[in-house]
């Protein structure tokens, strides 16, 4: 019910004119917001079946919502992104168009028009900055794997040098961990002959080659100090090869000693101790040294292993210049003697 502000008579909602005065009747407050209220529940009621992909139902809410309020921006917004949810994107590009020519400052509405023009061209543009990382990483990854094929390729190849120096160790291993056998003497031969060494000797612990190989400066020069040594000439002992192992510091010294039916373990390891010695003075990097003494069994059988030991710097360091023979042995660890030799002294 409206009053007529001029008269103040009671009309209808539905009367534009008062019948008494003829005065323009304004429309009532009450009706306005009626139709907010209206509008409201719809765009919610719209929304919720938007949310539930109930279609039909939020389309149908949404175009009664615009029946109501043609003029209203976020109407038409609402029925175009209904529309796209749905997949159909020809209707969503039409009202995304409707709203924009209601609301043209509307930047978001702009956004989403051309991203609905870009689906449907099939032609979706790419962010230019996200294509260049694509590009960095996929540069990135070529590179890393060129890195590894080039690191695998070095660390499988091995020079010839490399070869013989690792086929050397090798060989020498096998030899100081070989067992040896006890020499015995055949029926009715001479004492004299059953005490000397013969090819008798098993050959991982014998057929001692003394063929050239290569080896560096550093293991050459350390061969010549310890060769040097007067001791060393004294006992008319001989420096056959060194072989440095540069990863722990470690050297193996292969030195050869005169057979004598004499020779005693006291004076084996102090030529392993002098020949240490050299090798300790003669390269600081060297830390621990394996000394491994061999005879001449005579003929072609080639020689025979009698000591080999380790020692270290600190350990020859510790003990005075000239040793005892007995000092000299206690030096070495890891000691394996031939069980032909005699006692320490």
């Amino acid at each position: 019910m409206r009053k007529c502000e001029n008269c103040a008579i009671i009309l209808d909602d539905d009367v534009k004119f008062c019948p008494n005065c003829g005065n323009a009747v304004a429309e009532s407050s009450v009706a306005s917001d009626d139709i907010d209220v209206r509008l409201a529940a719809l765009l919610t009621s719209a929304n919720l079946h938007r949310v539930r992909r109930e279609w039909d139902a939020a389309v149908a809410d949404a175009t009664e919502a615009l029946r109501i309020a043609p003029d209203r921006a976020e109407v038409a917004s609402l029925l175009a992104n209904i529309y796209e949810q749905r997949g159909d994107l020809d209707e969503a590009a039409i009202w995304y168009r409707i709203a924009l020519d209601l609301d043209p400052q509307n930047t978001a509405n702009r956004t989403r028009l051309e991203r609905v023009v870009s689906l449907l061209s099939g032609t979706t543009p790419k962010n230019k900055s996200g294509a260049s990382r694509e590009l960095i990483v996929a540069g990135l990854i070529s590179l890393c794997v060129i890195l590894v094929a080039v690191i695998l390729f070095l660390s499988l190849r091995e020079t010839p040098r490399e070869s013989s120096r690792k086929a050397d160790v090798r060989a020498v291993k096998q030899q100081e961990r070989a067992p040896v056998r006890s020499v015995t003497s055949e029926p009715n031969q001479p004492a004299s002959e059953a005490q000397q060494p013969t090819s008798s000797v098993t050959p991982l612990a014998g057929n001692y080659s003394q063929s050239p190989v290569l080896r560096t400066a550093a293991e050459i020069a350390i061969r010549e100090a310890a060769a040097r040594v007067p001791l060393v000439q004294s006992a008319g002992a001989k420096v056959d090869d060194v072989i440095a192992d540069p990863r722990g510091g470690t050297v193996l010294i292969t030195f050869s000693v005169p057979f004598k039916a004499t020779l005693t373990k006291a004076d084996i390891a102090l030529v392993a101790a002098a020949v240490a010695r050299a090798a300790f003075a003669q390269n600081a990097e060297v830390r621990t040294v394996t000394a491994r003494c061999v005879v001449s069994t005579g003929g072609t059988g080639g020689a025979m292993i009698l000591f080999v030991g380790d020692t270290s710097r600190s350990i020859l360091t510790s003990l005075p210049e000239n040793i005892t023979g007995q000092q000299a042995q206690t030096a070495f660890t890891n000691a394996w003697w031939n069980p032909q030799i005699g006692g320490s002294e």
